[in-house]
């Protein structure tokens, strides 16, 4: 399960760091100071999945204009979905460097047809120990050192289907989002890519070191 749920959240994350990286990059390409540094490594290590928050959470540091002058409405929908932002963060961190986010949650007695099989698996062996999972719960309040921790409450528990449908349209809707503020707003000075010249091409490549 800890395999499954890591995995999940791994991917969650690195959409959403992906998106951030992308939009950073049109950004930047017409408002250099409003974006970090695409050609700059030390800037590009400073690009996070929060950065497109109007504050960064994280660093409490004030994260750059771009992002509010040429993506506002992409900004306003990450901000409002920052709880669940957060949520994938903190619980891909743990699962990645500490411990376990799994807290429990109820199987399924009706698996799909072939589920078992495609495991290499059969019930009346060890079906029961793969059982998919109808309710998966996350650990609430993940960094939290676990010394000290008070039980959360049922209304406190965080539903990892819950999360996983709420991605889904988040995700979606930042597609449509920002592709349209992107059109509307991103005008390159370069409309179309230019063709290197034969010469350039080979004098770049007579400087590359011999394999």
């Amino acid at each position: 399960m800890d395999y499954h749920l890591t995995a999940i959240l791994f991917n969650m994350h690195s959409a959403i760091e992906c998106f951030t990286f992308a939009l950073n990059a049109l950004g930047n390409s017409v408002y250099v100071k409003g974006f970090w540094d695409i050609t700059n490594k030390q800037e590009l290590r400073q690009i996070g999945a929060t950065k497109i928050l109007e504050a960064d959470p994280v660093y409490h540091k004030t994260s750059k204009d771009g992002f509010k002058k040429y993506f506002p409405r992409t900004q306003k929908l990450w901000r409002s979905n920052e709880d669940m932002l957060t949520i994938i963060r903190e619980n891909h961190d743990v699962s990645k460097h500490r411990e376990t986010i799994f807290r429990g949650g109820e199987s399924r007695n009706d698996p799909p047809r072939g589920f078992f099989e495609s495991l290499g698996v059969t019930y009346k062996s060890y079906g029961f120990m793969f059982l998919p999972m109808a309710e998966t719960f996350l650990t609430t309040n993940p960094m939290e050192p676990r010394l000290g921790k008070k039980p959360s409450h049922l209304e406190d528990e965080i539903l990892l289907e819950e999360i996983a449908y709420k991605f889904c349209y988040f995700i979606n809707k930042t597609v449509v989002v920002a592709m349209k503020e992107a059109l509307a707003n991103i005008k390159p000075k370069v409309k179309e890519l230019r063709q290197q010249s034969v010469s350039q091409t080979a004098s770049e490549e007579s400087q590359q070191p011999e394999s």
